[in-house]
């Protein structure tokens, strides 16, 4: 299997009508320390650009289903601030998905991986007849002090006011000076208790998507939601979610199906509610209709500004379907609105990866390390950049830190595999790229990672048993969405390489024609082109590449690209 830089890059590249009024009347309030705040200034002490962390809430008891509970209590409170967040006041919420995979559990630790300064911590107790939640607004950082602490019962039957009573709580604490516009903010759409609870316990389960059983229990307890409340919107909004999650772990596309049935579903029952149409952007995204996910994207963003799996959701979809240049701007714009979060230059970061722009990319997230030191995702992909633009001293070093916070992440591992199979050490290579297949089996370019190792050491049964197994599961993720351009030129690149020139031909020219913009896309169509025996098609490919943005430098070194270093086309494009 030849390989070029780009071939590298591609490895690294591919290495988640509300009518119930809010009745605040409690059980009994066991302690009030946030009495003395006044409407609209909050506790003292507070910044001025505020990144808040909601940390996991510790449950009492701690079964399963009790801690995935409060997880999704917690998730339910992130969402609700960013919902909440005056205009003009700066307030940046981290996702608790983020909180979750960093796995952060302690204000020092939302300091260091979140660039977090302030977080919101506590607890959930369940007892028989009641449940009682205590929050505490603190600062981040080495020496976390309380800035304002309240606990508060409620009886079984009114847990129904949880969200808008702990929102409120918080939103006290933050200055927030609430007005009646808000008061379908503080709600969840649902008048069932019990549809509460399974809804806040699904929520807690898809926050741990990676797990496969976890999935599994996510869609279970929405599925009860809606037995409860077969009118609750968003629990039908995010069991699409969860159906989606499970497709990408199965590629199993009876999924999307069902993906489809409840995301249309929820938008029937209440088109008003942001994350319903973040639901169907990521749903058209994954079936390659990109028209629609923009358009719903949109429609998320528009309902709720202040979204971020809006904005990401647009973005993804604008880079998918060519529009680079909106893609970017739309990065940009979530990097300006929030200055002090890490994840707006590390999605900027990772879109200017995807685009060759490897400079860029290692100065974007430069920032986010910056901004959030103790981060594991920023250095690998700090790492990543380095790689791809030949700084192999900056990237082994931004991988050593990557190890140290996060040992256990699998990708780290396939980019020094890749690095050690560039410096002749094919054996070292090859069983790290296996370490890193078992930790993901479905992702075909880890699979053509395998075969690159077998390759080296000349081992051509098991290169090719590699390249069949990539083809496998590229071809499933094409049967989900044929439109994927990457997935298609991924396709193209392993049908070349078994010899199957005419499926490898087909493959690439269908991925030129969906992605004629995308610089890495047209770049490895030309090699595929090339490596089959069509010269002008090859040449087209490079002269759109170029065109979009990538550099003829590596041409000269690419193997593919052997047949034609003498051709004046050629000659042509890289002396423009």
């Amino acid at each position: 299997l030849r390989r070029s830089r780009r071939a590298l890059g591609r490895r690294l590249r591919q290495s988640r009508a509300w009518q119930a009024a809010i009745a605040l009347a409690v059980v009994g309030v066991v302690a009030l320390a946030v009495v003395g705040i006044r409407a609209g200034e909050g506790a003292p002490g507070l910044p001025d650009d505020i990144v808040l962390a909601i940390l996991p809430l510790t449950p009492r008891p701690d079964g399963s289903d009790d801690r995935a509970f409060s997880d999704g209590l917690a998730e339910m409170l992130a969402s609700g601030i960013t919902e909440l967040r005056p205009a003009g006041r700066a307030l940046w919420v981290a996702p608790v998905s983020e909180v979750k995979d960093l796995r952060i559990t302690s204000a020092r630790q939302a300091a260091a991986a979140l660039g977090a300064n302030l977080a919101v911590m506590g607890s959930v107790q369940r007892e028989p007849g009641r449940l009682t939640l205590t929050l505490n607004l603190t600062t981040a950082g080495d020496r976390p002090r309380i800035l304002a602490s309240q606990t508060f019962a409620l009886a079984s039957t009114d847990e129904g006011q949880l969200r808008g009573r702990a929102l409120h709580t918080i939103a006290r604490m933050l200055g927030f000076d609430l007005t009646e516009p808000h008061d379908a903010s503080l709600t969840l759409g649902t008048g069932d208790v019990e549809a509460q609870r399974y809804y806040l316990a699904g929520l807690g389960y898809l926050d741990r998507d990676e797990d496969a059983a976890d999935l599994d229990r996510a869609v279970d307890q929405f599925q009860q939601a809606i037995r409860e409340d077969s009118t609750f919107a968003r629990a039908y909004a995010k069991l699409g979610q969860a159906y989606l999650a499970t497709y990408k772990t199965t590629r199993d596309s009876a999924w999307v199906r069902r993906a489809r049935e409840v995301a249309e579903r929820a938008e029937a029952l209440d088109p008003s509610i942001a994350e319903v149409h973040v639901t169907l952007s990521l749903l058209h995204h994954a079936t390659g209709a990109y028209p629609l996910a923009m358009q719903h994207a949109r429609r998320a963003l528009g309902l709720e500004p202040a979204s971020l799996t809006g904005a990401l959701a647009l973005a993804a979809a604008q880079e998918a379907s060519g529009d680079v240049v909106g893609a970017e701007q739309t990065l940009r714009a979530v990097a300006e609105q929030n200055p002090s979060a890490w994840t707006g230059p590390d999605r900027l970061g990772r879109f200017y990866f995807g685009q060759a722009r490897y400079e860029e990319a290692a100065a974007a997230f430069e920032r986010a390390v910056e901004l959030a030191p103790g981060n594991y995702k920023a250095h690998l992909g700090r790492g990543g950049a380095y790689q791809m633009a030949g700084a192999l001293g900056r990237a082994r070093e931004a991988y050593e830190q990557v190890i140290t916070l996060r040992p256990d992440h699998y990708a780290v591992y396939s980019n020094l595999a890749t690095m050690h199979l560039d410096a002749g050490r094919p054996e070292e290579a090859l069983r790290v790229y296996r370490q890193a297949l078992a930790a993901d089996s479905s992702n075909h370019v880890l699979w053509r990672n395998l075969a690159s190792g077998y390759s080296a050491l000349g081992d051509e049964d098991g290169r090719r048993v590699a390249l069949r197994g990539a083809v496998r599961r590229a071809t499933a993720a094409l049967a989900v969405n044929p439109n994927d351009a990457d997935a298609l030129a991924a396709l193209a690149t392993y049908r070349q390489a078994l010899g199957e020139d005419r499926a490898a031909a087909s493959a690439a020219r269908r991925a030129q024609a969906l992605a004629p913009a995308s610089p890495t896309v047209q770049y490895d169509v030309a090699r595929v082109l090339a490596l089959v025996g069509d010269a002008a098609g090859a040449l087209d490919a490079l002269a759109a590449a170029q065109a979009a943005g990538h550099s003829m430098d590596e041409v000269g070194d690419d193997d593919a690209f052997e047949s034609l270093q003498s051709h004046p086309g050629l000659t042509s494009l890289q002396r423009e």
